[in-house]
């Protein structure tokens, strides 16, 4: 069931991604020609450090600068994530709750989630299954931040943010592989599991 878990999940964040993608690219042309312009001098940024600079430039003016283009691009950035959050909360909360417990992943797997003491699944279990499985309070979080604050408070808090994002995801997966009911944390706490069908 593991795989089939895996590969459910794989394919509703390939659609997610698409979906989100497809808006920001038709709905938001121009925020979407920033996000590309920033994403070619961020590459361009990160060539020029791996190469160690053919200018003779200092440890800490690299640094500075590469914190500039990072914050750029995460700014340029932000339609998309609030984009993506989007999707994602309608599609794993939403459709799940009004799907029985499957996504369009989880229907080609042929599995689905249910209540752990097999009673009807309720809305706020999907949200809280959701909010821990994506870490959607840190996440949301994080862009309110990046709206919000200068860059160096927010380079700072974006460390953090993406280390318990990291950490949650790290939890989820060693649930999932190493407990005898493959229950992950998200499972754990909104009191659901996977149901093969």
């Amino acid at each position: 069931m593991k795989i089939k878990r895996f590969t459910a999940y794989i394919i509703d964040i390939i659609l997610v991604y698409f979906v989100a993608n497809a808006i920001f690219i038709i709905c938001f042309n121009n925020d979407y020609k920033k996000f590309q312009k920033s994403t070619d001098e961020y590459v361009e940024t990160l060539k020029k450090t791996m190469s160690n600079t053919k200018e003779k430039q200092n440890a800490e003016e690299l640094i500075a600068e590469t914190n500039k283009i990072n914050y750029d691009y995460l700014k340029s950035g932000q339609t998309q994530t609030i984009i993506v959050l989007t999707i994602e909360i309608i599609y794993f909360v939403f459709m799940q709750y009004f799907n029985k417990g499957q996504t369009i992943g989880k229907k080609l797997m042929k599995i689905r989630i249910k209540q752990q003491e097999g009673k009807k699944l309720d809305a706020s279990q999907f949200v809280l299954r959701e909010a821990v499985l994506f870490v959607l309070p840190v996440q949301i979080i994080d862009v309110i931040c990046l709206l919000t604050t200068k860059m160096n408070t927010y380079l700072t808090i974006n460390s953090v943010t993406s280390n318990i994002n990291s950490l949650v995801t790290i939890t989820i997966i060693a649930f999932v592989l190493f407990r005898k009911d493959e229950r992950g944390l998200h499972e754990i706490v909104s009191k659901t599991e996977m149901e093969q069908l």
